[in-house]
């Protein structure tokens, strides 16, 4: 794909709920090369283009395109996020497949067949032996699929729940979770081939996870989170309980994933407060710093800075070297 061509292009496209206008005759171009964003305070109507890009609502009118083709019943994509590696980019399909493009040039690489029920999960990306699998959660199977060609190469029984948290890596050990109906983690060694439920289910839990939140790992231990900040820390490869029940200092909710930054866990919450957790088998707030404005995005973590999104501001936050 040439420097200057269009990857994603919306045209006269607006959107309502009830009388309120969210987006009205909205048209952009998004150039190869380019990074791109949207700002604007509250109510501008950022989430709600983001989320018609990527087909969680439609749109009332107007047309989106990605890569030239038209996001409709053509493309329809599933409710996790997008996951770019090795130079592809994979995106689920709401429509019973997945797809790969090439990332420079914005072709098709390969579709295949996902016959299972809508899953929120982002998919990962796990090193097993000699070869990468794309692993994606979901309530009837977790299933790893080779990211060069989009063949499956193994499934275990899902989660019977709905698969919304991402799942964790450590090593090439794949730990999957979901908090509602049920409450269940389930920790799988990829690299088989076939249904490996018998065979590769490493452990499972059942309790102590999120709805929303994602888990994180450090130093072969991963941390699950309930959607009130408590932690639950096991080990990766067995199970084992280091501590439950872990307590923030106050009592919140949470819709942002625990980050790592320098080894240490940050939780942030619905109230604003960014409580800093000593990574390790036993629970210790370090310290908790407020910005003042409700955190619902999870932060992103970059050389030197933490991007962290709330309510009314983007804050970076550096070293202060």
């Amino acid at each position: 794909m040439a420097a200057n061509e269009t990857t994603v292009k919306l045209d006269g496209v607006s959107k309502s709920f009830g009388d309120f206008t969210a987006v009205r005759d909205l048209s952009l171009d998004v150039r190869a090369g380019r990074v791109f964003g949207l700002l604007g305070p509250n109510g501008a109507g950022k989430t709600t283009t983001i989320r018609m890009i990527v087909n969680i609502t439609a749109p009332d009118s107007g047309t989106i395109l990605l890569f030239g083709r038209r996001i409709d019943a053509d493309l329809a994509f599933y409710r996790g996020g997008a996951l770019v590696a090795r130079g592809l980019l994979f995106i689920g399909g709401g429509d019973g497949y997945f797809y790969a493009f090439d990332t420079k040039t914005g072709k098709e690489v390969w579709r295949a067949s996902r016959n299972v029920q809508l899953s929120w999960a982002t998919p990962v990306l796990v090193r097993a032996g000699s070869r990468d699998e794309r692993v994606t959660a979901g309530t009837e199977y977790v299933i790893a699929y080779d990211p060069a060609t989009g063949a499956e190469l193994w499934r275990v029984k899902g989660l019977d729940s709905n698969a919304v948290p991402s799942p964790v890596v450590v090593g090439d050990i794949v730990v999957v979770s979901a908090g509602y109906p049920n409450k269940v983690a389930m920790a799988v060694r990829a690299g088989g081939s076939g249904d490996v439920t018998d065979s590769r289910v490493l452990w499972r839990y059942a309790k102590g996870t999120a709805y929303v939140p994602s888990p994180v790992a450090v130093d072969g231990l991963v941390y699950l989170m309930t959607d009130k900040g408590l932690l639950t820390c096991l080990d990766a490869a067995t199970g084992e309980v280091k501590y439950e029940g872990g307590r923030p200092p106050g009592a919140s909710s949470y819709m942002a994933s625990p980050v790592v930054v320098g080894g240490r866990i940050l939780l942030m919450s619905m109230d604003g407060d960014t409580h800093v957790i000593k990574a390790g088998p036993t629970h210790e707030v370090l310290r908790t710093n407020s910005l003042g404005e409700p955190i619902a995005a999870s932060a992103a973590v970059a050389p030197g800075r933490l991007y962290i999104r709330g309510e009314h501001h983007l804050f970076a936050i550096g070293s202060g070297t």
